[in-house]
């Protein structure tokens, strides 16, 4: 198998994966604090380990409990945030080119993912992901706390949907995976525009989230880093599970 590299730009940055991967380490002490875990001392590849075990061995219904009141309290203040921006959205991506598999080869695995055996891949993306997994309608729920929040935030995303969308699809990206997150008001409170397309010997991937208006440009920056954690992580373990060839 070739090595997996990546060409990562966050707010127009050439950044390196190391850098990434301090930011997720950071991230994962945060984790920790918030489920009451001592991290002890482990290695960022320890971390991932230890932090999936405890969600797992936790399960939706007691991680559902434990963070009951914080998630309360985002579910008004993130439909009010969306209310109160009258639809406007402020746009949150970064650009990840990888040397291996192909867009459609991951958009299509990454669809997959949303099953009850498959949800620990995407709890793993990133270390603040706490629910993520399908309901019984199709959509996917999501207890997560995005980049620089103070609080976990409670949606539910419907893919396919682009309904409440503001980005316009890209003809230079054919491949994509859109979806508007409902809170469990059932108010649009964002949405997403992934973007893909080969290139070279593998693929471009923009992540992109759409967040109300009124979301302040310090978490918009750190939600990058956030977009950039989960995905090098999504794409390199679709990578490793089935060996996509280079273009």
């Amino acid at each position: 198998m070739n090595d997996i590299t990546f060409q990562i730009t966050i707010d127009g940055q050439m950044t390196a994966l190391a850098q990434v991967h301090d930011w997720e380490f950071a991230d994962a002490l945060r984790a920790c604090k918030r489920l009451h875990l001592d991290p002890g001392e482990r290695t960022l590849k320890e971390m991932r380990a230890f932090l999936l075990e405890t969600k797992l061995d936790l399960g939706t219904p007691r991680i559902r409990k434990l963070l009951r009141w914080q998630v309360g309290a985002t579910d008004v203040l993130s439909s009010l945030m969306a209310l109160l921006s009258f639809g406007g959205r402020k746009i949150c991506s970064v650009d990840i080119l990888c040397n291996r598999g192909t867009a459609k080869g991951f958009a299509d695995w990454f669809i997959g993912l949303n099953t009850d055996d498959r949800k620990s891949i995407l709890l793993n993306g990133e270390p603040q992901h706490y629910v993520l997994g399908p309901t019984s309608q199709g959509y996917q729920e999501v207890i997560e706390t995005t980049g620089g929040a103070p609080l976990p935030s409670h949606f539910y995303i419907h893919y396919g949907d682009t309904s409440k969308l503001k980005t316009p699809p890209d003809p230079a990206f054919p491949v994509e995976i859109p979806g508007v997150a409902y809170s469990p008001l059932g108010i649009a409170v964002a949405g997403v525009r992934h973007m893909l397309r080969d290139e070279g010997p593998g693929f471009r991937c923009r992540p992109l989230a759409e967040l109300p208006t009124l979301t302040p440009d310090s978490l918009i920056s750190q939600n990058r880093w956030h977009l950039a954690t989960e995905f090098t992580n999504w794409i390199t373990a679709w990578i490793e599970e089935t060996d996509p060839p280079q273009n």
